[in-house]
């Protein structure tokens, strides 16, 4: 995901990292002065945002800061910047430090980001720096890059709903008669409202194989993992979608993967809870199509 500025002024700007920048000691953290601007291009950064009971902490997750924190030095010098308190900070961290949670809230003009810690509790990320007040600036919004550096070349998502999205990627095309294609999906919220947590339930799932829709004929019993949050900005990857003979795939016949090409859509139900009135939204995704081939092993 990119982080971008919401405001109608800032949003050709992404926070980004230069990569060439130096390693050092900052509060006994292994740091790096890394961030910056990039306008009217795709920034090389791409971020993670978890949320955890303390906060949320917002990861780089590419290049060769992937996994180091959104931070901020502590002791740095605050100076007044357009009228604005501010402190130009930022750092990235290796270490899971105070700094590295921050409190994400949603308004109708974007994501505010504020330190939770020291002496810039409160402030707002501002573009490359912190400011006291909530300025233009302190807008944001996560957004889908153009392209994934981890997909290689681009792989086009389903429509959103609701502002969420799915993908479907294979780490090949072809695959050997009598071989379970391994698919897997992404899920990203694109929204700045949180949707209740993923749940990857048999019966969520649907198989759209060349036109015909196969459903899963057992409920699942219940034996499923809490998934994380997702809320604003949150992906879910690499979510292997469970196509063994086990989960009773059906339509008026079993699902097979027979000889031949074959085009393939994931189908993914959510049941959201309406805090109003205690119903359910439904959210009902379709991904990307893509493209397998089945080889026949008699020829």
């Amino acid at each position: 995901m990119v982080l971008r500025g919401a405001a109608a002024s800032c949003r050709d700007l992404c926070l980004d990292i230069d990569e060439d920048a130096k390693v050092e000691q900052v509060g006994g953290a292994t740091s790096s002065r890394c961030l910056r601007l990039t306008k009217g291009q795709v920034p090389v950064a791409r971020w993670k945002l978890t949320e955890t009971e303390r906060g949320y902490l917002i990861q780089a997750r590419a290049g060769k800061l992937a996994g180091w924190y959104l931070d901020f030095d502590d002791d740095a010098q605050i100076e007044e910047m357009g009228g604005a308190a501010s402190c130009r900070n930022l750092l990235l961290t290796k270490e899971k430090v105070p700094g590295a949670y921050w409190t994400v809230t949603e308004t109708d003009e974007g994501l505010l980001i504020q330190a939770q810690a020291g002496r810039f509790e409160g402030w707002y990320l501002d573009l490359d720096l912190l400011t006291k007040q909530r300025v233009k600036g302190a807008f944001w919004e996560f957004s889908p890059a153009q392209a994934d550096s981890s997909m290689g070349e681009e792989i086009r998502w389903g429509d959103p709903v609701r502002g969420v999205k799915m993908r479907l990627h294979a780490p090949r095309s072809r695959w050997a008669q009598g071989q379970t294609p391994e698919l897997r999906v992404d899920f990203v919220n694109m929204n700045n409202e949180r949707i209740d947590r993923l749940a990857f339930l048999k019966e969520n799932w649907e198989v759209e194989l060349d036109g015909r829709l196969y459903r899963v004929r057992t409920p699942d019993p219940g034996n499923w993992i809490d998934p994380p949050a997702f809320g604003p900005g949150a992906e879910q990857r690499d979510i292997l979608v469970p196509l063994h003979e086990d989960f009773g795939w059906t339509d008026r016949s079993s699902l097979e993967f027979l000889p031949g090409k074959h085009t393939v859509r994931i189908h993914f139900t959510h049941n959201e809870t309406v805090e109003v009135n205690d119903e359910y939204a439904e959210i009902h995704l379709v991904s990307n199509p893509v493209e397998i081939e089945i080889e026949d092993l008699a020829k």
